[in-house]
C-alpha cells in the first residue's frame, strides 16, 4: 500500500509541470490555427499585395491623366485671358506635367489594356492644339503692343509739334491742322481703347474707320503741313499711318486665327476627358473593385479562424492567469513603497529594477521621473537666483525712468534741474560761462487740441528728436513738462555765442517735421541766459531764462529772446505775489472752505471736498485758481499742501466730536506734493495722532500726476498700504482712458464738469455720460460728479445708478462750522431738489451757501 501511494505520487504533476502544459497546449493550438489562417490570410495578402502594385497604382495613374489634362485647359485659357510671363510658364508646366501623366500610364499599363493606344494619339493632338493656340494668342499680342506703340508715337509727334508751331505768329494757319490731327489721333486710340476692352468685330470697324478719318484729316491739310513743320514730318506721319494699317490687317486676321483654333481646342476639351473615362479609368476602376472582392473572402476565412483559435485559447489562458498575477503583485509593491518615499520628500528614491518586462521599465520610468524631480528642484533653485537679479534690473529700470521723461526719452524736469546746479556749481569754481536755453513750442495747445492727444505726444516725440540731431552731443537737453524744453551749454564761449546756437535752434524747426505719415510745421521760441552775465545761481538762471523766453513770446513767437535787466520788471509782480503767499501761509491767513458729495440714492454725505481760499487784508476770498500755480512754481506748495493736511485733519476731529460719526474730507494732491517722498508719511502720522481711521482723508490726483513715472507709482503704493483711499479728479480732460482705469490703485472717479455740462440737452453727452459710469462701477470703483448747476442734470444722473454728485445746485462751499447741519439735512435738501419743479436754485439749500 505504501509502496502503491509512493508511486502515484512519483507520477503526480507539480505546478510548474502543470504551467509548462499548460503553456504548450496553448501554444500547440496556436500553432495549428496558426498554420491554417495563415494559408488563407496568404491568399488574401497576396491578392492585396496585386492590387496595391498594379491596379491600384494603374487607376490612379489613369486619373491622373484626366487630372492633368484639366489642369492643361486651365492653364491654356489663363494664358488667353493675359499673357504674360507668368501665365506663360504655368501652361509649360501643365503641358510637362501632362506629357508625364502619359508617360508614367504608358510604363504601368497591363499587357490587357487595349485601345489605349489613339486615346494617347488624341491627347498628343489636343496639346498641339494648345500650343498652336497660345502661340496665336501671343503673335496677336505683338501685334497689338506694336499698334500701341506706333499711335503714340504718331500722337507724340503731332502734339510736340503743334507746341513748337503755336509759339511762332506765322503758324496760324497750321494751329487749325494741328488741331484736327490731334483730333483724329484721339479718335483713334480711344476706338483701340474699346478694341482692347471687348475685341469686337464692331471695335475692328470703328479702328478702320478712324484710321481712314486720320488719313483723310493728313490728306487735307498736307499742302499747309508739307510747308510748316515740313515734308520730312508728313513723311513720318504717312509712314506710321501705313504702319497702323499693316498692324491692324495683322491683329485682326491674329483674331480670326485665335478663335478657329479656339473652337478646335475646346471641343476637343470636351471629347477626351470622355474617352478617357471610358477607355482608361473605368475598366481600372473595374480591375481593382474584382482584386479587392477576392482579397475581401480570403481575409473573412482567416477571421473565422482567428476566432476560434481564441476562444481556445481564453479558455487555457485563465488557467494560467493566477500564476501571472503572483509574479505581477510583487514589483508593483516595491514601486508602490518607492513612491511613497517620493512623495514624502525623498527626492534621491530610486525603485529596484526585475520582475516583468514592464513593470521593469515602468521602474525604470518611474527613477527617470525621480531623476527629473531632483533636478526640477534644482532648477527652481537656479529660477530663484535669476528672479532676483530680474528684480535688479527692474529696480535700475524705474530709476531710469524716475529721471526721464517717458514720451520723448529726455531727462525730466528733476534730473534736469539737478544737472543745472552741478554745471553751476562747476561754472563758479572753474570761473566760466554756463548758458540755459528755455524753448517752448509755439501754440502747442492749439495744435494738441486739433490733432488729438495721440499725435500730440508723436508729435512732442519728433520735437525731441529734432532738438537732440540739431544741438549735437555735449549740449545737454531736458523737458520740464508740456511743450517746455531747456538746453544746458557748458563752457559757453560768449552771450552771442549763445544767442547764435538759439537761432539755429529755431531755424531747424522752420523744416517740417514727419508725424504720423504726414508733415507738419511746428516753431518754437527761445530764451536765453547765461551765468555769470545774467545770474549768480542756478535758480536766478532759470528765472533768467524764462523772461527771456516770455519776451521772445510776447514779440510774435518763432524767435530768440536774450535776457536784460528790464524783463525782470515783469517778474517783479510775480515775485510780490510769491512773497505775499509766502507770509499768508506763515500767518495762517488761508481759509478751508468745504463742498459737499451727496449720494445720490439715499441723500447721504459721503464726503466733503476740502477748497483752500486766501483772505486778503480787505476780506475778500481769492480762488485756488489764482495762487496755485505761483505756489507749484515757487515751491510754497508743499507748505500750502501740509497746512490744508493739517487743517483738514483738525477739522475732521472736531466734526467727530459734534456727532459725526465718521467724517471723510478730500484734499487735492500736487503732483510736487505726490513727488515728496515724506508727503504719505506724514499724511498716514497725521491721522494717527488725531486718532482718525485711514479712510478719513481721500487723496484727489488730476491725471496729469497719475503720468510721472515710477516715483508716482511708488508714493501711490505707499498711500495704499497706508489704507488712504484716492481719487482720480477732473476725469475726462486729460489722457486717461478708461482702459487705464483698471491698472490704478484708485477707490473713486470724478468725473469733470465738462462730461456733463449739456447732459440733459444733448443725448450723445448723455450716452457718453451713462457708459462711463457703467464701466467704473463694473470695475468696483465709486463715483462722484463734479459741477452739478441744475436740477435736470441732478434728476437724469439719479438714473445712473450709486453716483455722488457735488456742485452749486446741491451747495456751495460751506464754512467748516456749517458742515456737520448740511450733513444731518442732506436727505432733506436732496429730496427737495429731485421732487421740485426744474431750476437751477432752490430755497431748501439757501442756508447752506451763505458762508462760501
Amino acid at each position: 500500500m505504501t509502496d502503491s501511494a509512493s508511486r502515484d505520487g512519483r507520477w503526480r504533476l507539480g505546478i510548474a509541470t502543470r504551467l509548462a502544459l499548460g503553456f504548450g497546449a496553448i501554444a500547440l493550438v496556436l500553432l495549428a490555427g496558426n498554420w491554417y489562417a495563415a494559408r488563407s490570410a496568404k491568399f488574401a495578402i497576396d491578392t492585396l499585395h496585386d492590387t496595391a502594385a498594379e491596379r491600384i497604382p494603374f487607376a490612379r495613374t489613369a486619373a491622373g491623366i484626366t487630372d492633368q489634362l484639366l489642369a492643361y485647359d486651365r492653364a491654356v485659357f489663363d494664358q488667353l485671358r493675359a499673357n504674360d510671363a507668368t501665365t506663360s510658364e504655368a501652361t509649360a508646366q501643365a503641358e510637362r506635367r501632362l506629357s508625364a501623366a502619359v508617360n508614367e500610364y504608358v510604363a504601368q499599363r497591363p499587357a490587357d489594356a487595349t485601345g489605349s493606344d489613339r486615346l494617347l494619339d488624341d491627347l498628343r493632338t489636343h496639346a498641339d492644339l494648345g500650343n498652336r493656340l497660345t502661340e496665336a494668342a501671343h503673335e496677336r499680342e505683338r501685334a497689338l503692343t506694336r499698334y500701341g506703340e506706333v499711335l503714340d508715337a504718331l500722337a507724340r509727334r503731332v502734339s510736340t509739334t503743334w507746341d513748337a508751331n503755336a509759339r511762332l505768329e506765322a503758324a496760324g494757319s497750321a494751329r487749325r491742322s494741328f488741331a484736327e490731327l490731334e483730333l483724329a489721333a484721339g479718335s483713334l486710340r480711344t476706338a483701340f481703347n474699346g478694341y482692347l476692352i471687348n475685341g469686337s468685330a464692331a471695335a475692328a470697324l470703328r479702328m478702320r474707320g478712324a484710321q481712314r478719318n486720320l488719313r483723310r484729316t493728313l490728306d487735307e491739310h498736307r499742302s499747309e503741313l508739307s510747308s510748316s513743320p515740313g515734308r520730312a514730318w508728313v513723311d513720318l506721319m504717312d509712314d506710321d499711318l501705313a504702319a497702323l494699317t499693316r498692324l491692324l490687317s495683322e491683329f485682326t486676321a491674329r483674331d480670326a486665327q485665335v478663335d478657329s483654333i479656339r473652337a478646335q481646342f475646346a471641343a476637343s476639351s470636351a471629347a477626351v476627358p470622355t474617352r478617357l473615362n471610358e477607355r482608361i479609368a473605368l475598366p481600372a476602376s473595374a480591375a481593382v473593385v474584382s482584386s479587392a472582392g477576392a482579397a475581401a473572402e480570403a481575409t473573412h476565412d482567416a477571421r473565422q479562424t482567428y476566432r476560434n483559435i481564441t476562444l481556445v485559447v481564453i479558455a487555457l489562458a485563465l488557467a494560467v492567469s493566477l500564476i501571472a498575477t503572483l509574479s505581477v503583485t510583487a514589483p508593483v509593491r516595491r514601486l508602490t513603497r518607492a513612491t511613497r518615499s517620493l512623495a514624502r520628500g525623498a527626492w534621491r528614491t530610486r525603485a529596484p529594477r526585475g520582475g516583468p518586462r514592464e513593470l521593469d521599465e515602468l521602474a525604470g520610468a518611474f527613477n527617470s521621473m525621480a531623476a527629473q524631480l531632483a533636478q526640477a528642484n534644482e532648477a527652481v533653485a537656479q529660477h530663484q537666483l535669476e528672479l532676483e537679479d530680474r528684480v535688479r534690473a527692474r529696480t535700475r529700470k524705474l530709476s531710469y525712468l524716475a529721471h526721464h521723461d517717458t514720451l520723448t526719452a529726455l531727462p525730466n524736469r528733476r534730473y534736469g534741474f539737478t544737472h543745472l546746479r552741478r554745471m553751476v556749481r562747476r561754472a563758479l569754481a572753474e570761473r566760466t560761462t554756463v548758458g540755459m536755453l528755455a524753448l517752448d513750442v509755439d501754440n502747442f495747445k492749439s495744435i494738441n487740441d486739433h490733432l488729438g492727444h495721440a499725435l500730440g505726444d508723436e508729435l512732442l516725440r519728433a520735437i525731441a528728436a529734432r532738438l537732440r540731431s540739431c544741438i549735437g552731443e555735449r549740449p545737454f537737453a531736458a523737458r520740464l513738462g508740456g511743450d517746455e524744453f531747456i538746453v544746458l551749454v557748458e563752457r559757453a564761449e560768449s552771450v552771442a555765442q549763445l544767442e547764435s546756437f538759439a537761432a539755429q535752434i529755431v531755424g531747424a524747426f522752420r523744416r517740417p517735421l514727419a508725424v504720423a505719415d504726414r508733415e507738419l510745421l511746428v516753431s518754437v521760441s527761445v530764451g536765453v541766459s547765461a551765468l555769470p552775465q545774467h545770474a549768480g545761481d542756478a535758480a536766478a538762471l532759470a528765472r533768467a531764462a524764462d523772461a527771456a523766453l516770455f519776451n521772445a513770446k510776447s514779440r510774435g513767437r518763432n524767435r530768440v529772446g536774450v535776457f536784460t535787466p528790464e524783463l525782470l520788471a515783469g517778474s517783479a509782480s510775480r515775485f510780490r505775489m510769491e512773497q505775499a503767499l509766502r507770509r499768508a501761509i506763515e500767518a495762517r491767513e488761508l481759509v478751508l472752505v468745504y463742498q459737499p458729495q451727496v449720494a445720490l440714492a439715499d441723500g447721504v454725505t459721503t464726503s466733503v471736498e476740502a477748497l483752500v481760499r486766501w483772505r486778503r487784508d480787505d476780506g475778500t476770498l481769492v480762488p485756488a485758481a489764482d495762487f496755485i500755480g505761483i505756489a507749484e512754481q515757487s515751491g510754497l506748495i508743499i507748505a500750502l499742501g501740509d497746512w490744508v493736511l493739517e487743517s483738514a485733519v483738525t477739522t475732521a476731529k472736531g466734526w467727530r466730536a459734534a456727532g459725526i460719526p465718521h467724517p471723510r474730507i478730500a484734499i487735492n494732491v500736487s503732483m510736487p506734493q505726490l513727488l515728496d517722498r515724506s508727503f504719505v508719511e506724514r499724511a498716514g502720522q497725521l491721522l494717527a495722532r488725531h486718532e482718525l481711521p485711514p479712510d478719513t482723508l481721500e487723496l484727489e490726483l488730476t491725471e496729469t500726476a497719475f503720468q510721472t513715472g515710477a516715483a508716482t507709482i511708488e508714493a501711490l503704493q505707499r498711500a495704499r498700504e497706508l489704507g488712504l483711499p484716492i481719487a482720480l479728479d477732473d476725469f475726462g480732460t486729460g489722457y486717461s482712458s478708461l482702459n487705464s482705469l483698471s491698472h490704478l490703485p484708485l477707490r473713486r472717479v470724478k468725473l469733470d464738469r465738462s462730461l456733463i455740462a449739456d447732459l440733459d440737452t444733448n443725448l450723445r453727452s448723455a450716452a457718453i455720460a451713462r457708459a462711463i459710469i457703467s464701466v467704473c462701477h463694473s470695475l468696483g470703483l465709486e463715483v462722484t460728479v463734479e459741477g452739478i448747476e441744475r436740477v435736470e442734470q441732478l434728476q437724469l444722473l439719479a438714473r445712473s445708478g450709486p453716483i455722488a454728485a457735488q456742485g452749486h445746485l446741491i451747495s456751495r462751499p460751506l464754512a467748516g462750522a456749517d458742515v456737520p447741519t448740511f450733513i444731518r439735512d442732506s436727505r432733506a435738501v436732496l429730496a427737495a431738489l429731485l421732487e421740485g419743479p426744474g431750476g437751477t436754485e432752490r430755497d431748501a439749500v439757501v442756508p447752506f451757501r451763505t458762508r462760501s
